[in-house]
């Protein structure tokens, strides 16, 4: 017979198993839930800051073998450090001289980037690399006549689209279209001035010869004159052309319909940059041809007749009714007594016989 004192050891140890039990699962509980905040935690933190854009690129449907580059012709398209290459298709290595540049390269620090063929190099936004795990060909595309091309989608982010054509007097021109998919993408290229000089562009109220000793920031491509700002270099003149040229024979054109946006030398040190900005609803697209030729000359024959309109008449209004402005001498501080010696002294300047009234009126 079971006794009043081993029934209540009974009853105290079937309850303190029953509670280790609860215990126990209470643990088990709390250690799942632990382990499911670690994981949790740790796939933020790797979204974070590991570079995931990498893994997206290597692990591309595009990319296959592992390879970050996309060539077209003679030109290739670096996705893991956003850069544009363009190589000179007559560029033949000489042994000797590379040696020579890598090791004077080699001396100063600096990575050996001369003597290897390319003409021209340039940059896009990073953000393309971050779509390419879903990169696919584009659904409809055309591309004419070249030599070679590729189109690309990246997501729903932008989509690259670069053509190959190669023209007489071994001159070879590609025409690349950056096409934003969504409004948080701004289309935007840059190209590196070192290493060659560089002429054409806008007008500018302080020009520089060659231009890329000059810089400005971000400013729309219109033409204009504010003679308030005739001091700073960020005002444009009224000659304005989307065009630049360099010493190496490599020429850049965009296109007229894009609203384009460009900076030079602004926080981006040696760089010539242009970005489409569109203010309404619209989807921008950045579109520009770069071409290649022996020298300078050539390149500037192909472009200037393919770009530019030759005009069909002369200008006789513009020789025969001139637009007269006092705002360059007197800004809007203008009274009669300025008005009446702007008239005299632009009358001086038109009429070669009036030589008398040119001195006596003359600052």
């Amino acid at each position: 017979m079971v006794t009043v004192k081993e029934k209540l050891f009974q009853n105290s140890w079937r309850k303190m198993v029953s509670w280790l039990c609860k215990v126990r699962v209470l643990k088990l509980f709390l250690f799942f839930v632990l382990v499911l905040v670690i994981f949790i935690n740790l796939g933020q933190f790797l979204r974070r800051y590991m570079p995931r854009s990498v893994n997206n690129v290597i692990n591309s449907p595009l990319l296959r073998e592992g390879t970050t580059y996309i060539n077209v012709g003679h030109m290739s398209v670096d996705l893991l450090t956003s850069t544009l290459t363009f190589t000179d298709p007559l560029w033949v290595p000489d042994p000797a001289a590379a040696a020579a540049d890598a090791a004077e390269m080699a001396a100063e620090g600096e990575e050996d980037e001369i003597g290897d063929g390319n003409y021209l190099k340039g940059t896009f936004p990073t953000s393309v690399k971050d779509h390419a795990h879903q990169v696919k060909e584009c659904d409809s595309y055309d591309p004419g006549d070249s030599t070679a091309s590729f189109c690309r989608q990246f997501g729903t982010h932008v989509q690259l689209q670069v053509t190959e054509s190669k023209k007489e007097n071994q001159l070879i021109c590609y025409h690349i279209i950056w096409k934003s998919l969504n409004m948080e993408f701004i289309p935007q290229s840059c190209f590196y001035m070192d290493n060659a000089y560089w002429y054409g562009g806008p007008e500018l109220m302080q020009p520089m010869y060659p231009i890329e000793k000059g810089t400005f920031s971000w400013t729309s491509f219109v033409p204009g004159f504010n003679p308030s700002d005739s001091q700073s270099n960020q005002s444009m003149g009224p000659v304005v052309e989307r065009y630049w040229i360099n010493s190496q024979g490599a020429g850049i054109a965009v296109d007229n319909s894009i609203a384009l946006h460009t900076s030079m030398n602004y926080k981006f040190e040696n760089k010539l940059c242009f970005k489409a900005v569109i203010s309404d609803h619209s989807l921008p697209t950045l579109s520009y041809t770069v071409c290649k030729a022996s020298n300078v000359r050539n390149v500037h024959d192909y472009m200037r007749k393919s770009i530019f309109e030759n005009p069909t008449a002369s200008p006789v209004d513009l020789i025969g009714k001139p637009l007269w402005t006092t705002e360059e001498y007197f800004g809007s501080s203008i009274d009669q007594q300025k008005y009446l010696w702007s008239s005299d002294n632009t009358t001086c300047l038109v009429d070669s016989t009036r030589r008398s009234c040119c001195t006596e009126n003359r600052l």
